[in-house]
């Protein structure tokens, strides 16, 4: 992996954060999900007014990840739902990379930056929803100790393809 740096996400960067959403789910997504619905749920046009008003009402849940030419090519989208001074719980809506840079460790190094962010708490569970059938997907985050949990639902994002979710989660004491 060459040199990245992270931050958090800026109302600047709203245009290259959709463009990596769109593109990286399209490729992510393209043997579950028909052509036409992806291109109709996941367009730069709609991720940019999504990515714009998560950013503007917290901006500290997102971090990119960028090269040494400020180009963002990652990032990742989490939300503290409930914290106490001991205790905290976190959802992972949201991890994407560029495909120019899979398989580089741009995934890894993000995960590792927003556990790193949360460690000020003794104990923290992170968890997520990933589409059942995404293998490859399910294969990351068991590498870095998530577990599936029992949950399962229907994928909000696009309820039309009926696809299911299992909830995946990791502790930290």
């Amino acid at each position: 992996m060459s040199s990245v740096y992270f931050r958090n996400a800026e109302v600047s960067d709203v245009f290259q954060i959709a463009s990596i959403h769109v593109e990286s789910a399209k490729l992510a997504y393209r043997d579950f999900i028909s052509r036409p619905l992806l291109d109709d749920v996941y367009n730069v046009k709609y991720k940019r007014k999504l990515w714009e008003k998560v950013i503007v009402n917290d901006p500290n849940s997102i971090i990119v990840v960028s090269n040494e030419m400020n180009k963002i090519i990652g990032f990742a989208y989490f939300e503290v739902l409930c914290e106490s001074e001991k205790n905290l719980l976190v959802e992972l809506h949201t991890l994407y990379i560029a495909p120019a840079y899979f398989r580089q460790g741009i995934g890894a190094a993000l995960v590792q930056r927003m556990l790193d962010n949360l460690k000020l708490h003794d104990e923290i569970d992170v968890f997520l929803w990933v589409l059942d059938k995404n293998v490859e997907a399910k294969k990351f985050y068991f590498k870095w100790g998530f577990k599936e949990a029992a949950e399962q639902r229907i994928c909000d994002d696009i309820p039309e393809a009926k696809l299911s979710e299992v909830k995946l989660i990791r502790s930290m004491w």
